[in-house]
């Protein structure tokens, strides 16, 4: 399998997400191979251990509030912190880049980001239907974007899934996209995303075919929640910033 190949060492999967078609594309795999051990070791232990914290799993999906005072207890208690959030984050839909994000980068989290390239700008690059009327039909933002992303993919001889995936993991450090699976195919080329190095101008280029509005406090204090603004924050003074941590950029 090209995963493994690839030295990938999980992978995140649900009987809801293609209609059973991964599960049938993995298992298949197993099976001819005989390795299904070598993938799912002790296995009625894991369920066991998962079915006896249903109440807890069940409640997972918390505020940022909440995920903040535990780790400030887990810190000051000597426990480990939450190291990860999970989120849905993607070039069309930014919302996690409000607050969630920003918090994750704060409390040192890394974020798995997930329908990265589930908007009918990627997913019909990614199905490569040639049929019209079976296109995901996009409405006029993501046809804005779309042709963005389109513009920089060709300037970078990519595809526009590339950019997408790319984006997210220049927007700050320890960001890891989940990628959907239709084919061998088009997992190898999203794996291409991670050669492509992504300009600031070329981010600043999708963030206004696809602008966030923050909302308030943000939008009063921040012009992109990291930012201040040349007016409110600097009445009382001349304000500067230590630069925030930068996210690995790909070498050519």
């Amino acid at each position: 399998m090209l995963i493994r190949g690839e030295q990938g060492n999980f992978i995140d999967t649900a009987n809801n997400y293609q209609a059973e078609k991964s599960e049938e594309i993995i298992g298949t795999w197993m099976r001819k191979r005989g390795i299904r051990d070598q993938l799912g070791k002790d296995y009625m232990k894991a369920i066991s251990l998962s079915l006896s914290h249903v109440p807890c799993l069940i409640h997972t999906s918390t505020d940022i509030e909440d995920l903040s005072r535990a780790n400030e207890y887990a810190r000051a208690h000597g426990l480990r912190q939450f190291s990860v959030y999970q989120g849905r984050w993607s070039a069309a839909r930014r919302d996690l880049e409000r607050e969630i994000a920003p918090m994750a980068e704060a409390e040192g989290m890394a974020v798995v980001a997930c329908g990265v390239i589930c908007s009918p700008v990627f997913m019909n690059s990614v199905q490569k239907c040639d049929n019209r009327e079976q296109q995901l039909q996009m409405n006029e933002n993501e046809v804005r974007l779309g042709n963005v992303l389109q513009a920089i993919a060709d300037e970078k001889k990519v595809s526009p899934v590339c950019i997408g995936l790319a984006y997210v993991m220049r927007k700050q450090p320890y960001v890891f996209p989940l990628i959907p699976n239709p084919s061998a195919g088009a997992v190898q080329e999203c794996m291409r995303a991670l050669m492509v190095a992504l300009s600031e101008t070329d981010v600043a280029r999708i963030e206004k075919a696809s602008p966030l509005q923050f909302g308030f406090p943000l939008d009063l204090l921040s012009w992109n929640g990291r930012e201040a603004s040349p007016w409110l924050p600097r009445a009382g003074g001349h304000i500067d910033f230590v630069p925030q941590q930068e996210p690995i950029i790909p070498r050519s």
